[in-house]
């Protein structure tokens, strides 16, 4: 199926005002019994599981190490040996809870530090990750026992005396961090602290209630090292999870169950597995490995039938078809988006790490299978995937790690590189569970290391950056969609591993997950934009912090249908450009108004000159924008150079008529009367929604 486009431009966004062209089809809701899938907590925060450090075991090697607070999952602290807190509140901070100075006798025995501050800190609500004990002073290495040590006397606790009684607690976790080694030692029978920091944790559920007396942390040293007292501090550990981005929603948004999407006019494709015909506009379709089913043991529909992929037992390959951009529409974009749906199977075991469907330009020459890319012979961006994470404890458990596999210019061995998709936690992903899944990518400029690539989960940005090279040649473009499923490098499953793929589409603008599909976003940031062709636009502008809505102090709405007056006009352009420079230029009518600051920015820039020429001391900045207006406006903030004349019937007379053509060569406007397109309406005032859509395509 071919895109319905407004025009063959591949390397602007999403284009809002020509989709009136192409209404969207409403119907064909998700019914299936995938609804009643259940979603996780989108709230984030210090206390979460997943942001705690993992204790592991010296075989599997997969808790905390001196780079990784979960090795399995290959979660990095945020400071080499460790993230922490201290007594003040400061990170990585000197001012230790208590501090125990542990002579130097060689005489083996317990050793105690008054922790009641830190508890109680726990207690009122400081998240509880665990302790550190590190050195402060002195020498050592000590040595002490772990909570595996045989004799439960000489193991750490912690004992608590309350108004209502003591408490002895024991560990439920605890390591020490070696910074000589990337292993771990989550179960051995030994703590060491000198220039290793120890870990414990201890779950305080089992305090009575009632006012906390004392707390104190008692440790069983049983070897010295040196020839000098330990100086040993007690620290909170603390690290930070980041916050969850926030869920968007896309073009797919105004499409029940993605009924009618294929012809949005920003769409290429969109496959939906219904019958035997999706594979037409594929490459290498046929495999055995690909089977259309709509039941099955664990499976749930998403939308009716999908696609299973199996990776045989003793095998590498479960899928390999592509989607050749120069084949079905004519020429080979440089940005993209591709959605797809997946639902890992509960089969899922793999040996090894593997691949998973992203976007190349290998051209059958580099960019895969140890063929390394060097900015003139190909390149890829897929998924990938790691081993599932294994053990009991550790709160990912089960959940397949994925992110990209990249082969770029800056890659340093034959091999690519993997990167996870790590932000909020998104890229672990459970097993039978269907997951919106969103890559974008932009090829960089050849030779500069600009180039864009970003995913969503379920709507949520888990990765982006923005200082990729994969070319140094304008001859590499965006080759093709690439459906691949490979385990490995050269290990093979034991068993048959299975997963789903539904809904595929391809895009050049955002797509977001399926409306009314599971763990979708139900609205964006606003409520009362659901309905507008320009939501999408919208959205993005809200994500880039550019707009914060229209009702403060609630701002649950945008208001996509008023018109933008003059002072709004200059708020938008200030945050989208991030103009800081404090305005020299004073006018006499923007006193009163709370966009004075953004008033005075804009005419420092030069982007604005005043109302009323040749004077021009006034801005009247409660007068509406009209197009033209909002024409020249752009055209000064991003110094465009001058368009093809005659562009559009109704701009003749029009003093921004040179504005408009410089807007127009720059993509940035089509015209106000899809499909015909030849009138600009100068005269007319611009809306927010307009507005987010002129931005969008303005600024990227």
């Amino acid at each position: 199926m071919l895109p319905n486009r407004c025009g063959r431009r591949m390397t602007t966004l999403a284009v809002a005002v020509c989709l009136a062209a192409s209404l969207p089809v409403i119907g064909g809701g998700n019914t299936t019994a995938a609804s009643a899938q259940v979603c996780p907590d989108p709230a984030l925060s210090a206390d979460d599981p997943r942001a705690v450090w993992v204790e592991g075991t010296m075989t599997d090697d997969d808790g905390a190490t001196r780079d990784f607070y979960n090795r399995a999952a290959m979660l990095e602290w945020d400071n080499f040996m460790g993230d922490w807190a201290d007594a003040d509140g400061t990170a990585q901070g000197s001012a230790a809870y208590a501090v125990e100075s542990l002579p130097d006798d060689n005489t083996p025995g317990p050793h105690s530090w008054d922790v009641t501050s830190l508890v109680t800190d726990w207690l009122s609500g400081t998240p509880n990750q665990g302790l550190m004990l590190r050195r402060v002073g002195g020498a050592g290495p000590f040595d002490f026992y772990s909570r595996e040590h045989p004799v439960a006397a000489e193991r750490p606790q912690l004992i608590v005396g309350t108004s209502a009684g003591t408490v002895v607690l024991s560990p439920t976790a605890d390591t020490h961090l070696d910074s000589s080694t990337y292993q771990g030692f989550g179960d051995d029978t030994r703590l060491r602290i000198a220039e290793n920091p120890t870990l414990l944790r201890f779950d305080l559920a089992g305090i009575p209630a009632g006012t906390i007396n004392s707390a104190t942390l008692q440790m069983w040293s049983y070897a010295e090292y040196g020839s000098s007292a330990l100086d040993v501090g007690v620290f909170r550990v603390s690290h930070d999870p980041g916050s969850l981005p926030a869920a968007q929603n896309g073009i797919a948004h105004a499409y029940e169950g993605d009924a009618g999407l294929g012809g949005h006019p920003d769409v290429f494709e969109h496959t939906t597995f219904g019958d035997a015909s999706w594979s037409d506009v594929y490459r290498n379709a046929d495999s055995a490995t690909l089977e259309l089913v709509s039941s099955g043991a664990g499976f749930e529909q998403l939308d009716g039938q999908a696609l299973k992929v199996t990776v045989p037992a003793g095998d590498n390959s479960g899928a390999g078809f592509a989607f050749k951009f120069e084949e079905q529409t004519g020429a080979e974009p440089e940005e993209i988006y591709f959605r797809y749906y997946i639902r890992i199977d509960d089969s899922w075991s793999p040996t090894y790490g593997g691949k998973f469907p992203g976007i190349s330009g290998t051209y059958g020459v580099a960019g895969w299978g140890g063929r390394p890319s060097n900015g003139t012979n190909g390149w890829s961006a897929r998924g990938g995937f790691h081993p599932t994470i294994p053990g009991d404890a550790n709160p990912l458990a089960d959940t397949v790690p994925v992110g990209h596999y990249v082969y770029h210019a800056d890659q340093g061995t034959q091999w690519g590189d993997n990167v996870l998709w790590q932000d909020g936690y998104l890229g672990y992903l459970e097993k039978d569970r269907w997951y919106s899944i969103e890559q974008h990518l932009v090829l960089n400029s050849p030779g500069v290391n600009d180039g864009i690539l970003e995913t969503w989960v379920d709507g949520r940005l888990a990765y982006r950056e923005t200082d990729w090279r994969w070319r140094d040649t304008s001859d590499l473009k965006i080759e093709q969609i690439w459906m691949n499923v490979y385990h490995g490098g050269t290990a093979v499953p034991d068993e048959d591993i299975s997963l789903y793929i539904d809904n595929i589409v391809i895009a050049a603008s955002y797509i977001g997950p399926m409306k009314g599909a599971p763990c979708a976003p139900t609205s964006g940031r606003f409520i009362d934009d659901d309905d507008s062709i320009f939501e999408a636009d919208i959205e993005k502008l809200a994500a880039a912090g550019i707009t914060a809505g229209c009702n403060p102090p609630t701002n649950d709405r945008y208001c996509p249908d008023d018109s933008v007056n003059r002072g709004q006009m200059a708020a938008f352009l200030v945050r989208a450009l991030g103009l800081t420079a404090a305005g020299m230029v004073e006018f006499v009518d923007d006193d009163g108004s709370v966009f004075e600051d953004d008033v005075e920015r804009l005419a420092e820039a030069g982007i604005t000159r005043g109302c009323n020429p040749p004077v021009n001391d006034r801005y009247c900045p409660a007068n509406p924008v009209t197009r033209g207006q909002m024409a020249a406006f752009l055209v000064r903030a991003l110094d465009l150079p001058a368009g093809t004349p005659d562009v559009f019937v109704d701009d003749d007379d029009s003093v921004f008529e040179a504005d408009i053509e410089a807007l127009a060569e720059a993509g940035v406007t089509r015209g106000c009367n899809p499909p015909l397109n030849d009138r600009f309406c100068p005269t007319s005032n611009v809306t927010q929604g307009q507005m987010a859509a002129f931005l969008h395509r303005a600024l990227g």
